[in-house]
């Protein structure tokens, strides 16, 4: 019994047969109690007594043995009159004295010398008293004949019924789980697209569910492993290439200076790409409490010269009063990378905004350019790695793709999200963190 639609299925069958089971029982147990299933013949017990002495006082011990013996024949009740000391009146003449002493204080008990079940009861005639006695088999009335006649074949049909709606009732309940069984075992031999589709709205259904998000969670992931393989052997492959070519200009002498210094800016590159690669790949986050503005206005610093070059501006405006736990580092890299992103692609002599402020119970820090925005069919894509609205624009603008995944990537270890909005012209980057990773102050 291994499976759980047998378990299921053996549980219910157990559980009415034992209800069944003890119905039969209790009714049999109160069927065989004197008190209920004998009151019959206790009530007209005095009567047939009262029958057998007229009987014999009228016609003696031979009419006596008739009319019993008619009563046997007709009722199937064996009956015996006695006097007050137990001789038999019909009949052979039987000592039953020990009847009488046992009928003195009881109406109803056993005799197993006879295995009989014995009513008794005293009749007044106008000669003297006697006893009367009903001898009934114990093999027809005990407890086993009683719990034959309760179990009826009706109950024989409830217990079928009960059985075909059990065996309703565990498919019901372990169809889900095999669909359940059957899609991960096709999700584990590599098959991402098994899903179990369900209908139900149980919890069952719940878990099938789970399971479904998890599928396409676990599908989307692989592709997007398998896409970032891609991309990282093209961006690899490139300055690679141009390493290789360096190094036989310089082997064959030609311009080595030149050759040399493509050399150090392949490798630069290089070092770049993997840097970001390691950076999108941390998982694990240092905080320490940080004050926005300040962190921000430092970064504005640093970036002021970049700006300077594509003839823009950069505006910070940050609300005081905030402060973060945050990790410095990761939060540092992801807005330099949005503003980055921003000061290439706004319009000559506009402004960049860079903006801190208090969103609900938690904090926002919003980068703005004037530039032409992204279409908006790539904005969900936009923080892809190696995405990049045009593929074929300038390296010196485009980096190797990483610089918004990265960004995405220190928001969401933060418990934050990122998103990206047109705002005609231009575009504006979010960065929203938590309350939980946010200390107000003020």
């Amino acid at each position: 019994m291994k499976t759980l639609f047998a378990k299921i299925l053996l549980w219910f069958l157990a559980t009415a047969f034992v209800a069944v089971l003890g119905f039969v029982i209790v009714v049999a147990r109160v069927g065989s109690s004197p008190r209920r299933a004998y009151d019959p013949l206790l009530r007209s017990l005095r009567f047939l007594g009262g029958e057998a002495v007229h009987v014999y006082e009228e016609g003696g011990r031979a009419a006596l043995a008739d009319q019993l013996a008619r009563m046997e024949a007709a009722q199937e009740l064996r009956g015996v009159l006695t006097d007050q000391e137990g001789r038999t009146l019909s009949g052979p003449s039987d000592d039953l004295s020990s009847l009488v002493e046992r009928a003195r204080t009881r109406r109803v008990f056993p005799d197993f010398s006879r295995r009989a079940l014995v009513f008794s009861t005293a009749v007044e005639g106008r000669e003297a008293r006697y006893w009367f006695f009903l001898l009934l088999p114990r093999e027809r009335f005990g407890f086993w004949p009683r719990f034959r006649q309760a179990l009826s074949p009706g109950h024989l049909w409830v217990l079928g019924v009960i059985a075909l709606l059990s065996f309703a009732l565990a498919h019901h309940l372990t169809r889900p789980v095999l669909e359940l069984r059957s899609a991960a075992e096709r999700l584990g031999r590599g098959d991402f697209s098994a899903r179990v589709n369900p209908t139900r709205r149980d919890e069952l259904g719940e878990l099938a569910r789970t399971f479904d998000s998890m599928a396409d969670r676990i599908e989307r992931s692989v592709a997007a492993q398998k896409q970032l393989l891609q991309d990282v052997s093209h961006e690899l492959r490139s300055p690679l290439s141009r390493l290789a070519v360096a190094v036989e200009l310089v082997r064959a002498g030609k311009d080595p200076a030149s050759a040399l210094d493509r050399v150090s800016r392949e490798a630069d590159r290089l070092n770049t790409l993997v840097g970001e690669l390691l950076a999108l790949s941390r998982d694990q986050l240092r905080p320490s409490p940080l004050n926005p503005s300040a962190l921000l206005a430092g970064l504005v610093e640093e970036l002021e010269i970049e700006a300077q070059a594509r003839r823009c501006r950069l505006v910070l405006d940050a609300e005081p009063g905030l402060e973060l736990s945050a990790d410095e580092e990761l939060l540092r890299r992801a807005v330099e990378n949005v503003a980055r992103n921003a000061i290439y692609f706004t319009a000559p002599d506009t402004e960049v905004r860079i903006a801190a402020r208090r969103a609900g119970d938690g904090v926002e820090i919003a980068v703005q350019d004037a530039g032409p925005g992204v279409p908006e069919d790539s904005l969900p894509r936009l923080f892809d790695a190696f995405y990049r609205v045009d593929r074929d624009r300038d390296r010196a603008t485009g980096g190797a793709g990483l610089g918004l995944s990265i960004a995405r990537r220190a928001v969401e270890l933060h418990g934050g999200r990122i998103a990206a909005r047109n705002t005609h012209p231009g575009l504006c980057v979010t960065l929203s963190l938590p309350a939980a990773r946010v200390i107000m102050k003020g």
